[in-house]
């Protein structure tokens, strides 16, 4: 069993098949977690959903420490639009050229 304490007295434990969460001294319990970062109205906003079966029946928002903590410990779906985690892959320019037709290095057939 694995217990995380976050700020504000709110607590996460992973059970065999869900997570039993308190927030603000009131537990629940519920099958799954998902973390999300993103923006909304210009502000950026880090929280945590809970789940049972698709209906999310509770959340509450993080500090980046606890975004990271929670991620760490749990590896719960994560949908980090702000890129928190650093994960987000760096498109770079593709350097895989067709060489133009009339040029000295297009292929002869």
């Amino acid at each position: 069993m694995i217990k995380l304490h976050l700020e504000r007295n709110r607590r996460i434990v992973e059970l065999h098949a869900g997570y039993l969460a308190w927030i603000d001294s009131f537990p629940f319990v519920v099958k799954s977690l998902c973390l999300k970062s993103y923006e909304y109205e210009q502000q950026d906003y880090l929280a945590v959903f809970f789940y049972v079966d698709e209906f999310e029946v509770a959340s509450f928002l993080l500090s980046e420490a606890e975004f990271i903590n929670i991620h760490t410990v749990f590896k719960p779906e994560t949908k980090d639009e702000l890129n928190i985690l650093n994960r987000a892959e760096v498109k770079t320019a593709d350097t895989d050229q067709v060489p133009a037709a009339g040029t000295n290095n297009a292929a002869i057939v």
